[in-house]
């Protein structure tokens, strides 16, 4: 999808003005980017989780 649809969703969901709604979905769209990544640095200790094929990582 792109960030215009995502937008009018936005607005029809929340009743946000759609001028608003797109932004704030351009946002989420540039933190997801940025954070992903982060992902290439992850850097700690490897610990098991309670499900089995997980994996979580420590700081």
């Amino acid at each position: 999808m792109q960030r215009q649809e995502f937008g009018l969703y936005s607005d029809y969901e929340t009743g946000k003005p759609l001028l608003q709604a797109a932004g704030e979905t351009a946002d989420a769209a540039d933190q997801f980017e940025c954070y992903s990544g982060e992902t290439q640095r992850i850097y700690g200790q490897t610990i098991e989780a309670r499900v089995p094929e997980v994996r979580m990582r420590l700081p």
